[in-house]
């Protein structure tokens, strides 16, 4: 129709993400019949949006947050996700700490997580492993692909 979403309004900050929120949730694609909640916990909205609009296409409900470990927890309680990605997290700890905090919550010991990143290191991935994480780095590998890994984790 050529009307701009309501989530698309306001002023953007540096980040793409609305001034006046630290959260956007994308609606699903009104074609698809699909009430899956996936939770993307990004600093970066150029490497966030790329797979929110895919994953959105797919028919998920896609909420996104920036990186931080009070929201993501927040936002992780409030809308249940069944699927989290962080996606080239700025801190590592933020990482830890939520996957400390939300692995020791009841219903949330085994929803899949996804981290997605340039680089992991030997440490980290054993941490990530110890907490069922699925790793992905990013490499020539088209980006729905990548979505199509973030789907069979939903499985």
């Amino acid at each position: 129709t050529g009307e701009v979403p309501e989530w698309l309004k306001g002023p953007l900050s540096k980040s793409g993400m609305p001034e006046t929120a630290s959260w956007v949730q994308i609606p699903p694609s009104p074609h698809m019949n699909n009430s899956k909640k996936v939770l993307v916990v990004s600093e970066s909205s150029k490497d966030a949006y790329a797979f929110e609009e895919i994953l959105r296409k797919k028919g998920l409900v896609v909420t996104r947050i920036k990186d931080n470990i009070v929201e993501a927890l927040e936002q992780t309680r409030k809308i249940n996700p069944e699927l989290i990605i962080f996606i080239t997290p700025v801190l590592w700890t933020t990482v830890r700490d939520f996957l400390e905090k939300i692995r020791s919550e009841s219903g949330f010991e085994k929803t899949p997580i996804v981290y997605l990143t340039n680089v992991i290191d030997g440490v980290d991935q054993t941490l990530l492993d110890r907490y069922g994480v699925y790793t992905f780095t990013f490499g020539p590998v088209p980006n729905e692909e990548i979505v199509r890994y973030f789907l069979k984790c939903l499985v």
